[in-house]
């Protein structure tokens, strides 16, 4: 019986980390945008942040590769049950709590519309029904609301993603373990089905656009991808570092160029592979501004500020305003 790879903490990776951070703000302000549309709308003048949806994309590849550079180790050997179990628990502890926090304080305002609705102060509020049902939320707690169960997004919406990201994390030991015995053809045939699942959802649906219903497969095929960009990662450090700046500024120039012309989104995933792979190694410009303080302190808390800022939204869209009059309470 082999004995259990130890595992060994990895160096952070900081212009991944800071760029997790600008991915996180790019999903915030496409829900922000909404709340000053009155005042000034700018899908008028580029599609960039309507497209901002597409920065989810950007998380799950960025998640297959990091989980690779950190825990890829563990099972190329060994895929036992102690692994796998300590393997999970870490995700779980990195994940869960805030994810049950968050959770929570729909739940608490929910319970405050039901005792509202009962005390007649507001009407014709369905509550824990459709988005909110008792069943979307043992879904929310379990972390399978992304896995085709429930019709729509509810509760803290952009969870759904993490649900995503869970179920990619229950197959990864597999995964690695597996792929590393078939070589070269092994990462090769998860590059093919990552790719695979996102064009699938661009033909089928004619973008990319997808949560609860099949958030698992946009998920998974994000996620495949990141796994090959880790594969074949080496071959940038043996790469001249003025050719290193250049794929940068080609990467970043080609997101930018896709989101604002709304191009078909399928189109920027070789440019968020590209900006990944050739950010790795903390090197030349981007490495550069992602090393700046406030850069790399938003990439710190890109998790606490993806999963938290929908509370702060619907706060200030007055959805939770009821106790004061012409105000409404109600979920959107």
């Amino acid at each position: 019986m082999k004995s259990p790879v130890r595992f060994t903490p990895k160096k952070e990776i900081i212009t991944l980390t800071s760029l997790r951070g600008i991915a996180a703000m790019g999903v915030v302000t496409l829900h922000l945008a909404p709340q000053f549309s009155g005042v000034f709308d700018i899908n008028v003048y580029t599609h960039f942040i309507k497209k901002s949806y597409l920065w989810v994309d950007f998380f799950f590849i960025l998640s297959g590769f990091i989980m690779c550079y950190v825990y890829g180790s563990l099972f190329k050997e060994n895929l036992t049950r102690k692994n796998y179990f300590r393997f999970m628990s870490l995700r779980l502890i990195r994940i869960y709590p805030l994810h049950f926090a968050t959770l929570s304080v729909f739940l608490i305002f929910e319970f405050l519309q039901l005792f509202l609705t009962k005390m007649e102060y507001v009407r014709g509020i369905t509550v824990f029904e459709n988005q909110t049902s008792i069943f979307s939320l043992i879904a929310n707690a379990f972390l399978i609301h992304s896995w085709g169960v429930v019709k729509t997004p509810g509760w803290n919406e952009p969870s759904w993603s993490i649900s995503a990201e869970f179920f990619a994390y229950l197959l990864f030991p597999f995964l690695m373990f597996f792929v590393v015995k078939l070589r070269e053809f092994g990462f090769f045939l998860l590059g093919i089905i990552g790719f695979g699942l996102l064009l699938y959802l661009q033909v089928t649906n004619g973008n990319m656009f997808a949560s609860v219903q099949q958030g698992l497969m946009r998920g998974l095929g994000g996620f495949l991808i990141g796994m090959v960009i880790f594969h074949i990662n080496g071959i940038v450090g043996k790469t001249d570092k003025r050719f290193i700046g250049f794929a940068q500024l080609i990467s970043v120039i080609g997101i930018i160029w896709i989101m604002h012309t709304g191009s078909p989104d399928i189109a920027v995933i070789p440019f968020f592979a590209l900006l990944i792979l050739f950010s790795c190694t903390d090197q030349s410009w981007i490495g550069t501004f992602c090393r700046m303080r406030p850069v790399y302190f938003l990439g710190t808390i890109s998790y606490s500020l993806y999963m938290t800022h929908n509370i702060v939204i619907l706060a200030f869209n007055k959805k939770w305003g009821t106790i004061i009059p012409d105000l409404n309470f109600v979920f959107k």
